[in-house]
């Protein structure tokens, strides 16, 4: 039996993918009057979990925000944890940069991302700032070999009485990830740039 599709949940990896969606396709918050409201506490929980450049992000901090405010109400369900969790995995992967029509899987042989997928992963490797022109980031694939850990939220759930709900540690089942993109310099030198995940679902 194949392990890994046996002990990854697939309802925490379903939020992932939708919460992957809806990020993606937030509209921009510049738009003329729209004015929200990020509290210091849910400001400090998004920075927590966002990547360095994602950090500034209004629009991932506000993705974020809503994010977590859905999950309050699965506090009786007891899935409360693993809609948290989800959140932070979508989060992690949160960009602000721009859209590029470069896709870095056509830059690289077909055989070559064969041979990396499923293989060891490179961990973060940057070419910047000598190599600055790139192509879009390929889509995240498993890496390494699955693990049972901890999850920050993946233990018990309770809510105070102004509504501000929170979930201890607990058994996590953790999918190292990875994503690349190339890279040019000025005289059309390449440079392969790596970052590395892992996603968390609660329970092992």
């Amino acid at each position: 039996m194949n392990k890994r599709a046996f002990r990854c949940p697939a309802t925490p990896f379903l939020i992932f993918a939708l919460l992957l969606a809806a990020l993606a396709a937030l509209p921009s918050l510049a738009v003329a009057g729209e004015d929200p409201r990020i509290s210091p506490q849910e400001r400090a929980a998004f920075e927590a979990v966002a990547p360095d450049q994602a950090k500034s992000c209004q629009r991932c901090a506000l993705a974020h925000q809503k994010c977590s405010a859905t999950c309050f109400g699965l506090i009786e369900k007891g899935g409360l944890g693993s809609c948290l969790t989800a959140c932070d995995n979508a989060t992690a992967t949160c960009t602000c940069d721009q859209a590029v029509s470069v896709r870095s899987e056509d830059l690289v042989p077909r055989d070559w991302l064969a041979t990396t997928k499923a293989a060891a992963c490179h961990g973060t490797v940057s070419c910047q700032p000598d190599y600055p022109s790139c192509a879009s980031w390929s889509s995240y694939a498993d890496c390494d070999t699955p693990f049972c850990g901890t999850g920050v939220k993946c233990g018990e759930c309770t809510c105070d009485d102004f509504g501000h709900c929170f979930c201890g540690p607990g058994p996590a089942w953790k999918e190292p990830m990875e994503r690349f993109r190339v890279c040019f310099d000025s005289l059309g030198n390449s440079c392969t740039e790596w970052q590395k995940f892992t996603v968390s679902s609660c329970g092992c």
